[in-house]
């Protein structure tokens, strides 16, 4: 088989593009480049490395990266940030988090703000400061609701008789701290079924002109008889007509500041004499506070 000339020609150059594999390093074949990119990789693979270089001896990437994992790892989060365990004395971050939760719950809180429940005292904690105030200033106001809430009682026996006409015996005073309404509560006897004790609520006749003001005013004795007439201005009653202690009630208005004078009298209809009883007084209601 002969080649033509040309086409030996064209085989030729194309061998010699191709080379031989002991072409060296540089242009010319493509083994030659192969040599060449070959040099490359060896290159590129000793500028990476491998990952069993360690870290601050080499200068590979994967020394570079194990630099890096040490920084991170070994000092920042470390030494620097610490773990969530880490107690007040660590200088880490997590133990600087811990000192400053505890100043906040143990010193800020527990010795400075202190909680809801600090009893009060007024050099204390900000939370017993308040509380202190708190017992001096009260609320700002109220008033009465009626309910069977005692708010004030006394449960001593009063007795009286021979009240004349319109005298009557000052059995208890009250001194409402808000405006509203109160149940008044007793047990009375009448001692005779023939009469009828009474049990009043009373204020004072403060605008009327010929008003008697010293028989019965907020000082006056528990026990005096006085003239009801000309002291006092009714505002509601309650009355038995039984010989033996029944209890009575009635629901009152009141206004704050102004006593409420109990007064207790009998009457057979023509100003007769009468021995009367009253016992376990009681002013009863619920304080709503605003």
């Amino acid at each position: 088989m002969s080649i033509e000339k040309a086409n030996l020609a064209l085989l030729i150059d194309a061998l010699n593009k191709l080379g031989k594999v002991g072409d060296p390093n540089g242009q010319g074949s493509v083994f030659a480049y192969l040599k060449r990119l070959e040099g490359f990789v060896d290159a590129l693979e000793a500028q990476l490395g491998t990952s069993a270089d360690p870290a601050g001896s080499v200068t590979t990437v994967h020394g570079k990266i194990a630099d890096l994992r040490s920084l991170i790892v070994d000092t920042l989060m470390g030494s620097r940030i610490g773990v969530s365990t880490d107690g007040t004395s660590v200088a880490s971050l997590f133990g600087k988090l811990a000192l400053l939760q505890y100043g906040l719950n143990t010193d800020l809180i527990g010795n400075r703000i202190g909680s809801t429940g600090d009893a009060p005292n007024g050099t204390g904690t900000i939370m017993a400061r308040l509380a202190n105030l708190s017992t001096k200033v009260g609320t700002v106001g109220g008033y009465y609701r009626v309910s069977d809430t005692v708010l004030e009682s006394d449960a001593t026996v009063r007795s009286g008789g021979a009240y004349v006409g319109l005298s009557g015996q000052l059995v208890y005073v009250f001194f409402p701290k808000f405006t509203g309404e109160v149940k008044v509560k007793a047990e009375v006897n009448s001692q005779n079924a023939n009469y009828t004790t009474y049990i009043s609520a009373a204020m004072q006749k403060v605008l009327a002109s010929a008003v008697d003001t010293s028989a019965v005013n907020s000082t006056t004795p528990i026990g005096t008889i006085f003239n009801v007439q000309n002291s006092v201005i009714m505002i509601a009653s309650m009355n038995v007509k039984v010989a033996a202690f029944t209890p009575v009630s009635m629901i009152i208005g009141v206004t704050a500041g102004v006593p409420v004078f109990l007064i207790m009298n009998s009457t057979d209809g023509s100003g007769g004499y009468v021995t009367t009883q009253c016992r376990n007084i009681s002013i009863c209601g619920t304080e709503v506070r605003y």
